[in-house]
């Protein structure tokens, strides 16, 4: 059985990723995931910090970092993959959707995509086999979930303990609308534990493998719900004590 991590966040390139690629991949070969899909933001505030006087150069260093990080899973023996977290334009505000399998040479044809509205960005998925689905659609702060009509599939978990993700309203949405459920850690901090993700008998070797396993649904959700749960009420007891 494979295990997958389907959202995660390096460092450098997602300004609230606090993991070195190091402690990052021990931390999932810790707790047995052969695949992390690092899915970092491509927001309008962590992009105009990346290195780089055009937009072109900033798109470079988000590239460059993920490649890094593959190269450092390949060396540690576990398979990186990468996706996108993207700001999208909806008509009530701005929602996250990441996407697996978008050529590279999109983004730069349309850069920057947090530019799109979600209606745009899912027709580019579309016509080059990408797979679009929304992240953590009812956490706490996101006020609207993206138009069902434009996106594959759905977080029903995110296991991130720094939210109240409401991962019982996000099943129920993915359940409503007839969309693909998706599990994952939004792995950010190193004191976080591995929460999420999907589990398969289907060897994967690229980003083609990605999308193919993520539309046939050939998956089990991974879903820690207790460690979920109790490392987030640690956390607010945290928050309460600095008060």
């Amino acid at each position: 059985m494979i295990k997958i991590e389907t959202h995660a966040h390096s460092i450098g390139s997602s300004w609230c990723a606090k993991t070195d690629n190091d402690a990052l991949l021990s931390r999932y070969i810790e707790y047995g995931y052969d695949v992390v899909v690092i899915t970092n933001h491509l927001h309008k505030v962590d992009f105009y910090r990346y290195n780089g006087e055009t937009d072109k150069e900033k798109l470079d260093t988000y590239f460059s970092i993920i490649d890094q990080i593959k190269k450092d899973g390949k060396k540690k023996g576990i398979l990186v993959l990468e996706g996108a977290e993207i700001d999208c334009i909806i008509p009530n505000g701005i929602v996250e959707f990441t996407v697996y399998g978008l050529p590279r040479r999109v983004f730069y044809e349309h850069n920057p995509l947090f530019n799109l509205t979600q209606k745009e960005l899912f027709e580019l998925a579309e016509k080059h086999g990408a797979f679009m689905y929304q992240t953590h659609p009812y956490r706490n702060g996101v006020l609207e979930r993206g138009n069902a009509k434009y996106l594959h599939g759905a977080e029903s978990f995110n296991g991130h303990f720094h939210h109240e993700n409401n991962n019982h309203l996000a099943k129920a949405f993915c359940l409503e609308n007839g969309l693909i459920k998706l599990s994952g850690t939004d792995f950010h901090a190193p004191d976080q534990i591995p929460t999420g993700g999907i589990l398969t008998d289907r060897k994967l070797e690229n980003e083609i493998d990605l999308v193919s396993l993520c539309f046939s649904n050939d998956f089990t959700l991974f879903e820690d719900h207790e460690t979920y749960r109790r490392t987030r009420a640690e956390y607010l007891r945290e928050i309460e004590k600095c008060k």
